[in-house]
C-alpha cells in the first residue's frame, strides 16, 4: 500500500532520489528511466533476537526536534533509528534536526470536519501513531481541496457515510512511513464508500463495497474546482477515471497537480526579466472602473504570480495582461463566454457556430460549447485548450474538463501561457506604442480596442 510518484511527468528517478543510502523502492530500483514508479509495500522483517526492547513512545519517547518519535532526519530524508518506528523509540539517539525537505508542506488536515473523518490512527502493526495527526500535513491548497471535496460529498450525502481520509504527508514532507510516495504534500489516501453506510475499511471485492458511490466520489474528486487532479490509483475495473496498480484494492490514492505557488520558475526566465513592479489593488482599480475591489483583491495575486513565473513580470507585460483582462472579463473574474450572434445562430444550439471552426481546432458538435471562451483571456477552441493546458502542466485535463479554465490559478497560468507564445510580437508592438497591433495579437481584431487602450494608458500612469 505504499508507492512512490514523481509529480513531474518529465522527471526521471535519478532526479528524485531521496538521498544517500536510501532504501525506498525507487532508490533500490534499476528502472530509473521511468517517470513514475510504484512499489507495493514489503512486509517488515521481524526484529533480530538481540534487538533492544521496543516500548511505546509515551513511556520513553525519542524525539528528534521535528516532533517525530523514533525517527531522525538524515540528509534529504528520514531514516529509521534502528527498529524504532513512528510512535516508538530505539536506543539509537536522534540526530540533530535539519531544515525540512519541503517547508511549504505545513498545513494540517483536522481530525474531522464537514463530510470527512480520518483514519490510520495506528500503523500496520496496530501501534498508535505518535504524535497524533503526524501524517495529515499537505500544501495548503491540497488541504483546501480535500475539505472542498468533503463539503461537496456532505452536500450530496448529508446523512453519511463521511469520507475516510488517510495519509497525506509528514510535516515538511520527505520520505515517510508506510509509503514511498506522499513526500510533497500532494497525495492523499481516501477510503472506499460502503453500501451499508458504515465508516469501515472495504476492498472492491467486499459485498458491502459500493461501486456506484465510489464512481460518484471519483467524479467529485476529478471535478473539484480548487486543485486539478493528476491521477487516481484504484483497481476496480468497473470504475472510470482511475488507473489500476497493485496494492490499491481498498482505497483511492489521489495525486493532485502542484499549485502555481509550489512550482519553480524557469531559472533563465527569472534571471532575464525585469523585477515585478509594486502593483497594488488601488492602482489596478483605476484601470477597472466600476469593478468591485473584492474581485481585484481575490484575482490579482494569481495573475501577478503567473506572469512572474512565466518571465512576464515587467511593467509592459503586466499592463498588457491587465488591459486584456479589462476587455475580456470587465470585472476581473474568470468567466465563460456568453451567447451572442457571433457564436450562436438564430434558434440554433448555443455556440454551434464554433463547432466546425477548424482554425480553432474544433471537430464538430459539441466542441463549440465545450471549448467556448473561458478565463481571464477568453481562451477559445480545442487547439488552444490542448496547447495551453499542456503548456501549464495539465496534460489533457482541459480537454476532459474544460471548466477548469475558469479556476483562478489555472486561468492566470493560461493567460500567461497565451501571452508568452506571442511575447516577442507583443513586446515589439508595445515598444512602438502600437496598441492596436498588440490588441490584435490577442483578439485577432479590434474588438474592445478603446477599452484596452484606456486601461493600458491609465495603468501606464499609476503603476511605477
Amino acid at each position: 500500500m505504499s508507492y512512490f510518484s514523481s509529480t513531474d511527468p518529465n522527471t526521471t528517478l535519478s532526479g528524485v532520489s531521496c538521498g544517500p543510502k536510501c532504501s525506498c523502492g525507487p532508490c533500490r530500483s534499476d528502472q530509473r528511466s521511468l517517470s513514475e514508479w510504484y512499489e507495493k509495500e514489503e512486509p517488515e522483517p521481524p526484529p533480530p533476537p538481540t534487538a533492544a526492547p521496543i516500548a511505546p513512545a509515551a513511556v520513553n519517547p525519542s524525539q528528534n526536534g521535528n516532533g517525530l518519535a523514533g525517527w531522525s532526519r538524515r540528509g534529504a530524508g528520514l531514516g529509521f533509528s534502528g527498529y524504532g518506528r513512528l510512535g516508538f523509540y530505539s536506543q539509537t539517539p536522534a540526530v540533530a534536526p535539519v531544515p525540512l525537505v519541503y517547508p511549504q508542506v505545513n498545513a494540517q488536515l483536522p481530525v474531522a470536519g464537514t463530510g470527512f473523518g480520518t483514519y490510520y490512527a495506528s500503523d500496520s502493526r496496530g501501534r498508535p501513531d505518535n504524535p497524533p495527526g503526524y501524517h495529515r500535513y499537505g500544501l495548503s491548497e491540497v488541504i483546501r481541496a480535500i475539505e472542498g471535496i468533503a463539503n461537496e460529498w456532505h452536500r450530496r450525502h448529508g446523512q453519511g457515510p463521511r469520507l475516510g481520509i488517510g495519509d497525506i504527508s509528514l510535516l515538511g514532507g520527505g520520505p515517510t512511513p508506510r509509503h514511498g510516495a506522499h513526500q510533497r504534500g500532494l497525495e492523499v489516501d481516501i477510503r472506499l464508500p460502503r453500501s451499508d453506510g458504515r465508516e469501515l475499511p472495504a476492498t472492491f471485492n467486499d459485498p458491502n463495497y459500493s461501486r456506484s458511490l465510489t464512481q460518484e466520489l471519483v467524479d467529485v474528486i476529478n471535478r473539484n474546482p480548487i486543485l486539478p487532479v493528476r491521477l487516481i490509483l484504484f483497481n476496480d475495473p468497473g470504475v472510470s477515471g482511475v488507473r489500476a496498480y497493485p496494492g490499491h484494492d481498498n482505497h483511492l490514492h489521489v495525486c493532485f497537480l502542484p499549485p502555481p505557488a509550489s512550482t519553480v520558475p524557469n531559472a533563465a526566465a527569472v534571471s532575464n526579466q525585469t523585477p515585478t513592479p509594486n502593483v497594488t489593488v488601488a492602482m489596478v482599480s483605476r484601470m477597472f472602473p466600476g469593478t468591485p475591489l473584492a474581485n481585484i483583491q481575490t484575482n490579482l495575486p494569481f495573475v501577478l504570480r503567473a506572469l512572474n513565473d512565466a518571465g512576464l513580470g515587467d511593467k509592459a507585460m503586466i499592463l498588457m495582461a491587465l488591459a486584456s483582462i479589462r476587455v475580456e472579463t470587465g470585472n476581473f473574474t474568470p468567466l465563460s463566454e456568453f451567447q451572442s450572434r457571433f457564436n450562436t445562430p438564430p434558434g440554433g444550439p448555443p455556440f454551434s457556430l464554433y463547432d466546425n471552426r477548424h482554425d480553432l481546432g474544433n471537430q464538430g458538435p459539441p466542441d463549440g460549447a465545450n471549448f467556448r471562451g473561458r478565463g481571464y483571456i477568453q481562451l477559445t477552441g480545442r487547439s488552444n485548450y490542448q496547447i495551453h493546458g499542456a503548456a501549464i502542466g495539465l496534460g489533457n485535463q482541459l480537454i476532459t474538463n474544460p471548466a477548469l479554465a475558469n479556476q483562478p490559478d489555472i486561468a492566470a497560468r493560461l493567460l500567461a501561457s497565451f501571452l508568452k507564445r506571442k511575447e516577442q510580437a507583443i513586446r515589439s508592438a508595445l515598444s512602438t506604442n502600437n496598441l492596436a497591433l498588440a490588441r490584435r495579437l490577442v483578439n485577432g481584431g479590434s474588438h474592445g480596442l478603446q477599452a484596452f487602450t484606456a486601461a493600458y494608458n491609465i495603468g501606464r500612469t499609476v503603476i511605477p
